[in-house]
């Protein structure tokens, strides 16, 4: 899943992907996901984090969701406006699950 992030104050910044349950295979989805995005995008890592999230609990597949960015810091939003910028994410997401899938 593909996400904007958002907070009320305008400084937070950077990439973060969530997964839920310790030591499954969605926590190495997120891993390779993550790292092939933070590389491309250059924004700060935010790290991979477990999250009890819906959307990721009730899935029955590895999964995991991505905040590729955060609306509500200006020079992000700017960057997500520019299709040249969503290319590059949406290929660094491609890539890290070319990465996931070769492993397997």
């Amino acid at each position: 899943s593909i996400h904007a992030n958002s907070f009320l104050a305008p400084e937070p910044n950077g990439t973060e992907t969530f997964f839920y349950g310790v030591a499954s295979e969605s926590q190495r989805l997120a891993g390779c996901v993550h790292s092939t995005l933070v590389a491309s995008l250059g924004l700060r890592d935010r790290n991979v984090k477990e999250r009890e999230l819906y959307l990721l609990r009730e899935v029955r597949v590895p999964s995991c969701l991505v905040e590729v960015a955060f609306a509500s810091n200006i020079e992000e939003e700017i960057l997500m406006m520019s299709p040249n910028f969503r290319q590059k994410a949406a290929s660094a997401i491609f890539e890290g699950l070319q990465k996931y899938f070769k492993a397997q």
